[in-house]
C-alpha cells in the first residue's frame, strides 16, 4: 500500500520546479521539527495546509490505483475516472480493499456531505480536490492545475485557479470551498 501512496508524492514533485520542490521539503521538515513527539499525519486528522494539501495528491494516488486494480479493472479511461469519484462518494467500495479506509464524505441526490472538513484534514482537501471539484470539471483539468500550480496550500491553489482567468473553474471551486469549509 506505500508504494501507490508514495508515487503521488513521485508524479507531484516531478511536476514542480527546483524551487517549490525546495519550499516543499523546508515546509515538511518545519512540521516535523515543530511536532517532533508525534510527527504523525492520517487521512483525519487535522495537521496544517501544508501537509493536508501535499498529502491529498498521495491519498488519491493510492485509492485510485487501487479502485482500478481490486474494485473497477474492467474500465478505463472517462468512465473509470467518473466511476472512481461516483464509487468514492456513493458506495466506498474500497472499505473493502484497504485496511485503513477513512471516509472522507458522502452524496445523496447530488449532495456531498463531507465527513472531514477544513484545509488542515487531509481527507477534506483530498474530497475537495480530488472528489468534489473533480466531478464538477473533470480529472485530468483538476489533477492537471494541482500539477501546474506549484503551490502548497489549497489557499494558494485558490488563487492559481483564480488567475487562471476560468470562471467554470471558479465557480466550481467556490462551491467546492464552501462545502468542504476550507
Amino acid at each position: 500500500m506505500i508504494i501507490p501512496h508514495e508515487f503521488g508524492h513521485t508524479a507531484h514533485f516531478c511536476a514542480v520546479s527546483r524551487n517549490t520542490r525546495a519550499n516543499y521539503e523546508t515546509q515538511y521538515l518545519a512540521f516535523l521539527a515543530t511536532h517532533a513527539k508525534k510527527a504523525y499525519h492520517d487521512v483525519d486528522l487535522a495537521t496544517t495546509p501544508y501537509i493536508a494539501f501535499i498529502e491529498a495528491v498521495d491519498i488519491f494516488s493510492e485509492r485510485f490505483f487501487f479502485f482500478k486494480k481490486r474494485v473497477r479493472p474492467d474500465l478505463d479511461g472517462v468512465a473509470l475516472r467518473q466511476a472512481f469519484f461516483r464509487d468514492e462518494l456513493d458506495h466506498q467500495t474500497l472499505t473493502d480493499h484497504l485496511n485503513e479506509y477513512v471516509i472522507v464524505g458522502t452524496r445523496s441526490h447530488g449532495v456531498i456531505a463531507p465527513e472531514l472538513t477544513g484545509a488542515k484534514t487531509e481527507g477534506a482537501i483530498y474530497g475537495a480536490i480530488y472528489l468534489d471539484f473533480v466531478r464538477r470539471i473533470g480529472l485530468r483539468e483538476a489533477v492537471g492545475l494541482v500539477l501546474d500550480s506549484q503551490v502548497a496550500s489549497f489557499d494558494e491553489f485558490h488563487t492559481y485557479v483564480q488567475g487562471r482567468g476560468n470562471d467554470e473553474w471558479l465557480t466550481a471551486l467556490k462551491r467546492v470551498e464552501d462545502t468542504w469549509k476550507l
